[in-house]
């Protein structure tokens, strides 16, 4: 009785909302609508419902690589000069069809240029099928390929570094190079220092003995084994007893700079010194006898001279105006400064 007296305020509704010449049509619609929602309903034709557990692994794909992987035997081959890909994996006794689907796979390309140094890893299964090759380029990127069916997916691999600040300070006895070689530094630090301080400081006439630096710089290891030494954090220069001190910088475009204790920039307006290795062969003298023509002439500038190679940096910002070859030059570049 609670479903007619339902349908019995339905249909009113529809008297209200609907005009005369609809209603039959509604009152068609609503009979079909009653007599659907009234008719018996068989329940023993239902289908029942039988629930049952399903066991899902959940166990994704790197942890059966890594089970696999753990289960492959490995060799490894450093690569040699004139060694490629196929002299490679002949060695490895793998056949030329593996060559074929590990380097036509999408990131096989990288393969094909190979350079001594960098090193390959097999890894073969019980069968001695190829299921992944290692190519370690250096000890932080590597390319990893797996074997999926009939082809290989490669994914990138990048390490990071370990970094320890490293510390050493000395005194000047002789030359910049000679006492940061006897104070363990490298070749690389001695460099970047000069390069550093070189506004301020010509190491070839301002340096005197008893001068003195320190270095706070950053070693760089992977596996307990030192790879490389990297920037210098932060340095002092005492020279003629006058103090200079620098700190590294980065912004938040990445940009790294020096710049002192109270914030300044240590780039200047000129270098001291255009060369990181040189010597004077001669100096600035306007009384200089000419050494072929035997002549007083004056001299107005300083000649440097370095090893073959030897970057020469600008003095300062300005203007290439000329640059070419002559006799009494050699190559040359004037750059004009300011105006």
């Amino acid at each position: 009785m609670r479903r007619v007296s339902e349908i019995g305020h339905f249909l009113l509704s529809l008297q209200r909302d609907f005009p005369r010449r609809d209603l039959l049509l509604g009152s068609l619609i609503a009979a079909l609508v009653v007599a659907v929602y009234l008719s018996p309903s068989d329940n023993n034709t239902m289908p029942a419902l039988i629930a049952e557990p399903i066991t899902i692994s959940l166990e994704s794909r790197s942890e059966l690589r890594e089970e696999d992987h753990q289960q492959l035997a490995w060799q490894e081959h450093l690569v040699g000069r004139g060694d490629n890909l196929s002299t490679l994996f002949q060695r490895a006794k793998f056949s030329a069809k593996d060559v074929y689907e590990i380097s036509s796979s999408p990131k096989g390309k990288s393969l094909r240029n190979l350079y001594p140094g960098e090193t390959l890893r097999f890894g073969a299964s019980d069968v001695g099928q190829l299921r992944e090759l290692h190519y370690i380029k250096n000890p932080l990127e590597s390319q990893v390929f797996f074997r999926d069916e009939d082809s290989f997916v490669a994914e990138e691999r990048v390490r990071e570094p370990e970094v320890i600040l490293s510390y050493r300070e000395g005194v000047i006895e002789d030359s910049l190079y000679l006492s940061g070689k006897q104070s363990n530094l490298p070749d690389k630090l001695i460099m970047e220092m000069a390069n550093i301080f070189g506004w301020d400081i010509d190491f070839v006439f301002d340096i005197r003995p008893g001068d003195s630096f320190a270095l706070l710089f950053e070693d760089r290891f992977i596996d307990g084994k030192k790879l490389s030494t990297g920037n210098i954090v932060a340095a002092s220069f005492t020279n003629r007893n006058k103090n200079y001190q620098a700190v590294r910088y980065t912004n938040k475009k990445g940009e790294s700079n020096y710049y002192t204790a109270e914030g300044l920039s240590m780039r200047k307006t000129f270098l001291r010194t255009p060369l990181d290795i040189f010597r004077i062969s001669d100096g600035f003298n306007m009384r200089r006898e000419h050494p072929i023509h035997k002549m007083i002439r004056a001299h107005r500038g300083v000649d440097y001279a370095a090893p073959r190679g030897t970057p020469v940096y600008a003095a300062g910002d300005g203007k290439v105006i000329e640059a070419g070859y002559s006799k009494a030059n050699g190559n040359y570049i004037f750059i004009q400064h300011g105006q």
